[in-house]
């Protein structure tokens, strides 16, 4: 089974950003439509970003960078969030940023 998912992988890391500052939990189901495609592993509100970001493994048809999904919230209100999926790094992937 090991040798079988390193051959054909059926999900893939990839960056979440959302539009607005709610963080959703770790382990909140993704979804595309009414079909759930994945769950986040880790997020938190991203002071140079300046919104929520967040981490999830997302099955490989629906990891196209640029897409939209919906990470589902059980906060008694059944709240979806909007997302799009970047890709990681979330901020300066080229190392083109001065370090001071």
């Amino acid at each position: 089974a090991l040798m079988r998912n390193k051959d054909a992988q059926r999900r893939k890391l990839v960056g979440l950003r959302f539009e607005c500052d709610d963080v959703p939990a770790h382990g909140a189901p993704i979804y595309d439509g009414e079909r759930q495609i994945g769950q986040i592993t880790s997020a938190t509100r991203s002071p140079l970003c300046e919104t929520a970001i967040a981490m999830g493994r997302i099955s490989m048809e629906n990891a196209n960078s640029g897409e939209e999904v919906e990470v589902g919230q059980l906060d008694g209100r059944m709240k979806r969030l909007t997302a799009k999926i970047v890709s990681l790094p979330f901020v300066d992937p080229q190392r083109q940023r001065a370090r001071g």
